[in-house]
């Protein structure tokens, strides 16, 4: 749907231009609107996914939050040996053998699969998640009911990556095409590391902004379709 003009809006509203202007600012910003030269301001897609501004949920949750469910389905589950970095990054003694539990969920929206999602947690975590049904549960509230603290930060970084032919035929994508590697840590109350991910993101249906006027980016969660 096309809005009226700014001109329109301030007549309308009988405020400045200069307010309605930061105001479709505001909403182009949370997604709300798309912004076009010489043509004005549409209202996005009622299923469009809304910003979502830095939080402590997880990504059920976040969903949750606008209106969307999240179906998940378990690909993998299983110990195995933890890698150096995952070691490091769980703060697990150094020059010892770990074993950790490894998770591998395709997660969807509306029968649209919308990530892959490789997570690693220390052994005695997993070994109760196990207990629960991993593809209706959020795994942050697993770790709220296992620890008894919440999770209160995730720390990640963002790259471009052409998945492997196995992963780009789960997601419903080319072979070949440019994706998004989002590599996270999540941090409990009090700053114990509780998981490593790796996600592999669907870049035809998700996009991620960064507010560069903080120090620390502010990752946010936009649906492109």
């Amino acid at each position: 749907m096309l809005l009226p003009s700014e001109l329109e809006l301030c007549d309308q509203y009988s405020v400045s231009r200069i307010t309605i202007r930061r105001s479709l600012n505001e909403l182009d910003a949370l997604g709300l609107i798309v912004r076009k030269q010489g043509k004005g301001s549409v209202v996005s897609n009622a299923n469009d996914l809304q910003k979502i501004t830095h939080t402590r949920k997880g990504f059920t949750e976040l969903m949750s939050d606008v209106g969307l469910q999240v179906k998940n389905r378990m690909l993998d589950q299983r110990l195995t040996e933890a890698d150096p970095d995952v070691i490091e990054y769980l703060r697990l003694p150094l020059n010892a053998a770990h074993n950790v539990w490894f998770f591998r969920r395709l997660r969807l929206i509306s029968d649209v699969p919308v990530a892959i999602m490789n997570t690693y947690v220390p052994y005695e975590l997993g070994q109760r998640m196990v207990h629960h049904d991993l593809e209706k549960a959020s795994f942050y509230r697993i770790y709220s009911e296992v620890s008894g603290k919440r999770v209160v930060e995730t720390l990640g970084k963002i790259t471009a990556i052409n998945p492997e032919a196995a992963d780009c035929d789960l997601l419903g994508v080319c072979h070949g095409s440019a994706h998004i590697l989002y590599e996270s840590i999540a941090y409990l109350e009090g700053g114990a590391p509780i998981e490593v991910t790796h996600s592999v993101y669907n870049a035809q249906v998700y996009k991620f902004s960064v507010n560069m006027n903080s120090m620390m980016p502010d990752i946010t969660f936009v649906n492109d379709t």
